[in-house]
């Protein structure tokens, strides 16, 4: 870290970006969980026409399944955390990011 704490101030600012990019996407977290779960179901389906190694295709459908999952437990658990807000919390972050 540097004397002037131009380091520390780089390291929260890149905190600071995960919260934001979250709170931005938190309203298509469910929709886009939703596309990757189809997405996942159809490749599945046809799997048996796929020309690529099974243990590749299982490991491609694995990370989607993954990928459905914590979408859906991050929006989850950013909607336990909004229902902690006041109400006028609430409308200054919808002004805000939705």
């Amino acid at each position: 870290m540097e004397e002037n704490g131009t380091m520390q101030t780089n390291e929260k600012y890149k905190e600071g970006a995960y919260e934001k990019t979250l709170l931005y996407l938190y309203p298509y977290m469910r929709k886009r969980a939703m596309e990757l779960e189809t997405t996942l179901k159809l490749q599945a389906q046809g799997s048996y026409s796929a020309r690529e190694d099974t243990e590749a295709l299982v490991e491609r459908l694995l990370q989607y399944d993954y990928m459905v999952n914590l979408l859906l437990w991050v929006k989850q658990e950013i909607t336990l955390i909004l229902q902690k807000f006041t109400r006028e919390e609430l409308y200054i972050l919808e002004r805000r990011y939705f």
